[in-house]
């Protein structure tokens, strides 16, 4: 339970700043975001630090703080006087700091508000980038019984369209084989035993990025000595040993 206590308290933190910021909140002096720039913003009275960014153009884009404190930010954007919830994450960069990965829209105008988990930081460091292909397991490791399907899914992000997804086997460190027809971002099949897949994720500039997957397959399977289990014999005679074995999959080896 006491393990539990911090990562409730992080949970209940996170939704209360994406909830309780209001429009008014924004500054009208909050430094605006520039691509590959590093912008530093002051902590406000209300404990936040607020930025804003309108791309030029449509695309995905990675925002993140620098900081050796642990910062927890929020992305918004404004309609009829209100801030909409757009994002929001803790501690998906480096050092605990946050990083947002976001498909962003031209002319909308988003609002990033950031904040620490100490008072004692008066400002904040923030770097908004371009993405050219970013790829990542929705779930790395995938646990199945014997029997059952499993699905593995890759959450993909690009300026570059179009993003083609190409699935393979791996078969060692050298060699694998194509899955053929399956070129989604997930794929489902029935694994009969533990095995690495891969996701090969390319995008309309040529980027590619491998996403590997490891798929264990649980199989419920009883075994049992025939007979005794301590043997004796003389020298050159032979000895018989044997187990029965079932398995829900029924195949065994």
């Amino acid at each position: 339970m006491k393990k539990l206590l911090p990562v409730l308290l992080t949970i209940i933190l996170a939704v209360c700043l994406a909830l309780c910021a209001h429009a008014e909140e924004v500054p009208e002096e909050a430094p605006e975001l520039q691509l590959n720039t590093d912008v530093t913003a002051t902590v406000e009275e209300s404990g936040r630090a607020w930025f804003h960014f309108t791309p030029e153009t449509s695309g995905a884009f990675s925002i993140y703080s620098i900081s050796d404190d642990d910062t927890v930010a929020n992305l918004y954007w404004i309609e009829d006087g209100e801030l909409i919830w757009e994002a929001e994450d803790d501690d998906s960069g480096e050092n605990q700091n946050f990083r947002i990965r976001a498909i962003l829209y031209e002319g909308q105008t988003y609002y990033l508000s950031v904040q620490f988990y100490t008072e004692e930081v008066s400002s904040v460091t923030v770097r908004l980038e371009s993405m050219g292909l970013f790829a990542e397991a929705n779930e790395e490791s995938v646990t199945v019984e014997y029997g059952e399907s499993a699905t593995l899914s890759v959450t993909a992000f690009s300026n570059n369209t179009p993003i083609s997804f190409e699935w393979r086997i791996v078969e060692d460190e050298e060699s694998y084989s194509t899955i053929d027809g399956e070129t989604e971002s997930s794929y489902t099949f029935q694994p009969h035993e533990n095995q690495t897949i891969e996701c090969h994720v390319s995008d309309g500039a040529g980027n590619i990025a491998v996403v590997p997957f490891t798929v264990y397959v649980y199989a419920d399977l009883t075994v049992q000595a025939i007979g005794d289990t301590v043997l004796y014999t003389d020298s050159g005679e032979s000895v018989t040993m044997a187990v029965s074995a079932d398995t829900p999959g029924g195949s065994l080896q």
